[in-house]
């Protein structure tokens, strides 16, 4: 089942002698459980595609489509509801509230949604994070991994059909990136969640189902 599909997408920055070209009619797909990894050369375009696969930003031109829905026709205000409920977003900095508990921290989507707390479920995503112990704790009382953990967490809690990941392990070493993925394969045959990982490690790349790399701002190719 296909839960992502991208169609001629471009995107243009600026005008006249500052016209940036930054994504030249990018195509492809990716179906339910599975796991992308987006590669290429810094200024390739990757940290864009992935910022118009979750809505953040709008195309100049072409369609997203995500569980069947083109995101980039609806208004504003349903594409925000649209992205909390279909979409989870992990950066490489973590952006969690540093005043808000790990637990408030992962809530927070269904709090801004206004969605009933299932607790069984947060009790059994604490657990997948290995974080059960650390709920009350405030970001600063943290590791690195464990922050990245909790962020991870706020893009699952809702339950998104499609989690995108930018750079998820670039802050971390060896060890944490190796648990970060861990964690990511392990959501992914749990939940059945379609992810896409912008990654410049070839390493974490080659543990993805398949590779999607770009250059210049095209495919340059698929496997």
């Amino acid at each position: 089942m296909e839960i992502l599909r991208t169609e001629n997408l471009s995107k243009i920055y600026g005008n006249g002698n500052a016209r940036v070209e930054a994504l030249k009619g990018i195509s492809f797909s990716a179906g339910k459980g599975e796991l992308v990894a987006v590669t290429g050369p810094s200024g390739s375009g990757k940290s864009t595609l992935l910022h118009l696969l979750g809505g953040v930003e709008v195309p100049t031109a072409g369609t997203v489509r995500i569980d069947g829905v083109d995101i980039h026709t609806k208004t504003r205000a349903g594409l925000a509801v649209f992205r909390r409920r279909q979409i989870g977003l992990v950066y490489q900095f973590y952006n969690l509230i540093p005043t808000l508990s790990v637990e408030d921290n992962i809530l927070l989507p269904m709090r801004l949604d206004g969605r009933r707390v299932n607790r069984d479920y947060l009790e059994e995503l604490l657990c997948l994070l290995k974080l059960e112990d650390r709920a009350k704790c405030l970001p600063r009382e943290l590791s690195g991994g464990e922050q990245q953990r909790v962020a991870i967490g706020r893009a699952l809690i809702a339950a998104p059909a499609l989690l995108l990941a930018d750079e998820p392990t670039g802050s971390l070493d060896r060890r944490g990136s190796q648990e970060i993925m861990a964690l990511l394969k392990i959501s992914r045959e749990k939940y059945r969640q379609t992810i896409v990982i912008v990654t410049h490690d070839r390493d974490i790349a080659r543990q993805a189902d398949r590779r999607v790399e770009l250059r210049d701002g095209r495919l340059a190719g698929e496997w």
